[in-house]
């Protein structure tokens, strides 16, 4: 864990240790919580300086899981989620196909690279279905990052061609029109 979420984590504990002192509540279950939370930080970034794919795949792997176990309400009415939101849920499937995309981008087998391709583009139709507007926003950014992989030359040839599709004019929304 890097020094500086080691030190947070710290003073949230060193507060809750004093706000229960103060208040006479139990800090234990906030404590155990940031153990764990530490913990997997550290495991996080202990694999993912081994292997710079290997926590992005994770993601990927739940994200299949939450996908898999609740694939009827992806595509179904907005308000039934898996997570019970359309906003959280397509936020995060954005994070998922972004993590599909670091994956193609980071890994060494052409196996693992394709499967997290297919990934990223998987999960980049759960914001659309939602009628998320930031996720969607944001999943059209998602090719940036694929080709930013290739060099700065092609990320603005990308930009570019991306800016000649932007609409010249907004259309107007007023009602009298």
């Amino acid at each position: 864990m890097e020094p500086t979420g080691l030190a947070l984590v710290a003073a949230i504990g060193g507060w809750a240790v004093v706000s229960g002192w103060a208040s006479g509540t139990d800090p234990g279950p906030l404590l155990a919580l940031l153990v764990l939370i530490a913990a997997s930080a550290a495991v996080g970034w202990i694999v993912g300086h081994a292997h710079t794919w290997a926590v992005p795949a994770a993601v990927v792997a739940w994200a299949a899981v939450v996908a898999l176990r609740d694939l009827p309400r992806l595509y179904g009415d907005p308000l039934d989620t898996p997570l019970g939101y359309s906003n959280a849920t397509a936020a995060f499937f954005v994070l998922a196909a972004a993590a599909g995309v670091m994956v193609a981008a980071r890994a060494t087998g052409r196996v693992v690279r394709l499967a997290g391709l297919a990934a990223a583009v998987a999960f980049a139709t759960v914001p659309l279905a939602k009628g998320s507007l930031a996720g969607a926003v944001l999943v059209r950014t998602l090719p940036l990052a694929a080709v930013a992989r290739l060099g700065p030359l092609a990320v603005r040839r990308l930009v570019a061609a991306c800016g000649r599709r932007w609409p010249r004019r907004w259309p107007s929304r007023s009602p009298s029109d």
